[in-house]
């Protein structure tokens, strides 16, 4: 039942939101533009996971960690004036741009495939990426009490999503980085003895579910931080909002990093390992007292 409210909230929101903006080409407005385009995102995003039975989820946790991190920096550039937030954003993406072209020419340069591709001399952009930066850090010194971009859990914990940073980055990161812990959850087998089947589809229904709740919850948050930015007369987005967070509110759990069923624990069992638990940290504590006397 929640899925279809889902699908219905996220298809209808596809069809009538406006994804386009009308810029002014002379002075056009980066900060909407990406609020829109993210937000679009976030919607096609929410609306995929719905749509039908996803297999190999395991790959979709990237865009998440994606969609988390636009939230916090565009909910941090709110804190700066509209002209300011239009400034951090040119220079930041004209560093980025330059960073991939320096990244291009490096590979292209030595890889057996030799095509041709936008290239600039090491010298040149590494002095433009040089020059960019420091026009960002300007900016970034004059208007606030930082003499460069702050990291994004800074970024995090000044708007208020710190700790919901810090879960999905941990949730997410472990999956783009190396993780043995991840490699080895991929191993599912008859008995301790095995024999294994590695494979991502063993967790597949874990993280379809992991990426559907927070990516919820993210769209919740979106509306509600930019809500009058991306909003348009034919549709309600606080009341598309409202209904996505009740449907989140009828979840009977929300996806944990660590499961019980991957540390083979009886979710059944939790109040005796609970009590277990709480004994011997009596015990110990009346030892160290008995100990102190």
């Amino acid at each position: 039942m929640s899925q279809r409210k889902l699908k219905e909230i996220f298809g209808n929101l596809n069809e009538t939101m406006s994804k386009e903006v009308q810029p002014n080409l002379s002075k056009p407005n980066l900060y909407k533009i990406c609020c829109v385009a993210s937000f679009s995102k976030l919607v096609e995003f929410n609306l995929y996971l719905t749509s039908r039975r996803r297999k190999y989820s395991f790959f979709l946790l990237g865009t998440l960690r994606g969609l988390c991190e636009e939230l916090i920096f565009l909910s941090y550039l709110q804190t700066f004036p509209y002209y300011v937030r239009n400034s951090i954003l040119r220079e930041r993406m004209k560093v980025s741009t330059l960073r991939g072209i320096a990244a291009q020419t490096k590979f292209f340069s030595v890889s057996e495939f030799k095509q041709l591709v936008l290239m600039y001399p090491k010298s040149h952009t590494k002095q433009a990426i040089s020059d960019h930066r420091s026009k960002l850090n300007e900016i970034i010194s004059r208007h606030s009490t930082f003499s460069q971009l702050p990291t994004l859990k800074i970024m995090a914990d000044q708007t208020g999503y710190g700790e919901l940073y810090a879960y999905l980055y941990h949730g997410t990161s472990r999956l783009v980085h190396f993780d043995p812990a991840v490699l080895l959850r991929m191993g599912w087998g008859p008995s301790l003895a095995g024999p294994y089947r590695f494979s991502t589809e063993h967790f597949e229904d874990y993280y379809l579910d992991f990426c559907r709740a927070y990516s919820s919850m993210l769209f919740v948050e979106f509306v509600r931080k930019f809500g009058r930015s991306i909003g348009s007369e034919n549709i309600d987005l606080k009341a598309a909002a409202h209904d996505v967070s009740q449907v989140l509110k009828q979840r009977k759990r929300l996806p944990e990093l660590v499961t019980f069923e991957e540390m083979n624990v009886d979710i059944d069992e939790m109040p005796a390992l609970i009590e277990v638990a709480l004994n011997a940290a009596i015990a110990q504590s009346e030892f160290e007292e008995s100990d102190e006397n």
